[in-house]
This record gives structure tokens, C-alpha cells and sequence, in this order.
């Protein structure tokens, strides 16, 4: 009798740690999108852009462009927001407007010219 109850408290003993386990991962879970690259460099975007005194208007998020027409989704615009529908920041490697082209990059996103990954974000 002695070595069920030993079982029956280990066992009670390992679902309390898998439960505290469990718990703690579905809590932290929807935290991890807070510390993702893109919305730090959006928040460095923001800080940039209020010290030259715009950006009040700045919604923090994904940005992507979708041509249809081509089948093409570049979200390259989450990170290089000069290149997109934000307002370009000179200095700012990120942040810059693109060179000058014969198309808009508003329209056609960055990877129909320079391939990569446009769904990576």
C-alpha cells in the first residue's frame, strides 16, 4: 500500500510541474511578438522620425505590398519603411527612399528586382 501512495504522489507531484510548465508557456507565448527585429527597427524609425519632428501618425506593424498582377508579396517594406509608403529618412540606411528607378516600388516591392524573400519578415 505504502508504494501506491509513493506512486500516486509522484505522479501527482510530475502533472503539478508539467501543469506550472504548461502555464507559463501559453503566458509567454503571445509576449514573443513583442521582441521581434521588425518592430524594434519600426520603434527606431519612430524615435528618428519624431526628433525631425514627424512621425506622430506612425502605426506599428507589418507593411507589405501585394501585386497580384505579378503574384508577388514583399513585406521588405516592414523594415525599410523609406521605401514604402512611410516618410523616407536621409542618413538612415533603413529608412532611406530607394534610388531613383523607372517604376514604383510602392507597386512592384523589392523583390521582383532584387529576388529574396518578400514573404520573410
Amino acid at each position: 500500500m505504502e508504494n501506491i501512495n509513493k506512486d500516486y504522489s509522484r505522479t501527482v507531484v510530475l502533472f503539478a510541474l508539467v501543469s506550472v510548465g504548461f502555464t507559463v508557456t501559453l503566458a509567454v507565448a503571445p509576449l514573443r511578438d513583442a521582441w521581434t527585429s521588425w518592430r524594434q527597427t519600426q520603434g527606431e524609425y519612430v524615435e528618428e522620425a519624431r526628433t525631425r519632428g514627424f512621425g506622430a501618425n506612425f502605426t506599428v506593424g507589418i507593411r507589405q505590398i501585394w501585386n497580384e498582377e505579378l503574384g508577388i508579396v514583399d513585406r521588405c517594406v516592414t523594415c525599410h519603411l523609406g521605401m514604402g509608403d512611410d516618410t523616407p529618412l536621409p542618413g538612415q540606411a533603413l529608412f532611406e527612399e530607394h534610388p531613383p528607378i523607372p517604376h514604383s516600388t510602392r507597386a512592384f516591392g523589392c523583390t521582383t528586382c532584387h529576388r529574396g524573400q518578400g514573404w520573410a519578415t
